[in-house]
């Protein structure tokens, strides 16, 4: 499966520093105001921002932390590519899994997991860690899409000519949505949200491989599929008509490249004041 994506974060107007993180494949994006990473392969396999929760401190360091974690634990669990020779020799021992989908959503689980435990572990050994919400997408080895997401950094797929939003929001504002259709959402809860990455399992929770996040149902990757990832700076100020517009004619990463570059631009016009992330991966 060949694969075209792209990424571009902005810093918030009124911060200091970007608390957005962002991941293709074994890349991270520059956390600089305004870089821009494209590309094409067929190695990448997951692609998730990681956005810090302001106001508790240490936002940036729990989304740096937790992109780490789950970098690492999907190249030890061969979710992202980037086995050694004796891996490869394990796995060829291995007896077969009787159905392998079922194991590879296991160990995906596993994966999200262990962005959450990092930080936990992080913070055990000292280090000032706060929170962070997340969201993304792997694409599995027998052809499927895989989104998962906690918090409120959300999911979207454009499948020509048409955009939709795949994820719900973990929010109070997303269950005031659901409870009082077509009426304004309180100011005062709309960006509470009610996961984030960097709280231990709750009781009612111990069982979920993935806490904190939710994994979507797994869907069949078609050519020209665009999957998107976006942070509330993003997804705020951008319908999605806004994303059917920018990414109709997109087949290329360039093409990628300039559609966020656009999409981006516009949100800060509309008045995105918070930092601005957003991952485009195209089925090609």
């Amino acid at each position: 499966m060949k694969l075209q994506y792209a990424a571009i974060s902005l810093t918030g107007t009124n911060h200091e520093f970007n608390e957005d993180r962002a991941l293709m494949g074994m890349r991270s994006l520059p956390p600089e105001s305004g870089a821009v990473v494209c590309g094409k392969d067929r190695m990448s396999r997951v692609f998730a921002v990681f956005d810090g929760v302001g106001g508790h401190g240490g936002g940036a360091q729990a989304a740096e932390q937790a992109l780490a974690g789950f970098s690492s634990a999907c190249a030890q669990a061969h979710i992202q590519p980037g086995r050694t020779a004796d891996d490869a020799a394990d796995a060829e021992d291995a007896p077969p899994a009787e159905d392998p989908l079922v194991v590879w959503r296991a160990a995906l689980a596993t994966c999200l997991k262990e962005a959450n435990d990092a930080i936990l572990a992080g913070r055990a050994w000292g280090k000032r860690l706060g929170f962070c919400a997340a969201a993304g997408l792997a694409l599995d080895e027998f052809g499927n899409v895989h989104v998962f997401h906690a918090g409120d950094v959300r999911v979207y797929r454009f499948r020509s000519p048409y955009a939709m939003r795949v994820t719900k929001d973990h929010s109070l504002a997303e269950q005031w949505r659901d409870e009082h259709p077509g009426q304004p959402t309180p100011s005062d809860i709309a960006h509470t949200i009610t996961r984030s990455l960097g709280h231990p399992a709750p009781d009612a929770h111990t069982a979920d491989e993935a806490w904190p996040f939710e994994m979507e149902q797994p869907t069949p990757a078609m050519p020209g599929d665009v999957y998107i990832a976006c942070s509330d700076g993003i997804w705020e100020y951008t319908s999605e008509e806004d994303f059917e517009r920018a990414f109709s004619d997109a087949e290329s990463p360039a093409d990628l490249a300039d559609a966020l570059s656009v999409i981006a631009a516009q949100a800060r016009e509309r008045g995105s004041y918070d930092d601005a992330t957003i991952v485009a991966v195209r089925i090609a």
